[in-house]
């Protein structure tokens, strides 16, 4: 299961795959089938060979997304010219 903490930080990007220097490595997937709750996009952690769910990516803009995780708000930011990526905890007032 991963841990909240490594999901925040910088990221190396290529080809919807997210890796970081803890070797921690998402996976942005596509939805087969999606309705008025599901985001064609969500993240999975495949660090193991098995992965596990994280949760649905929702759109802010073309390259960048929220998403929530046992409980917490994050946002994803990919500038895929640079091959990065950054996920950031979202604080709510």
């Amino acid at each position: 299961m991963t841990n909240l903490s490594n999901l925040i930080g910088e990221f190396q990007y290529n080809q919807k795959v997210l890796t970081n220097t803890l070797g921690l490595k998402l996976l942005i997937a596509n939805r087969g089938n999606t309705s008025k709750t599901k985001t064609p996009l969500f993240l999975v952690d495949k660090t193991t060979a098995k992965g596990s769910y994280i949760s649905s990516l929702y759109p802010l803009s073309d390259a960048a997304f929220t998403f929530d995780y046992k409980g917490y708000k994050y946002e994803l930011k990919i500038d895929e010219l640079k091959g990065s990526a950054f996920i950031s905890h979202v604080l709510i007032s």
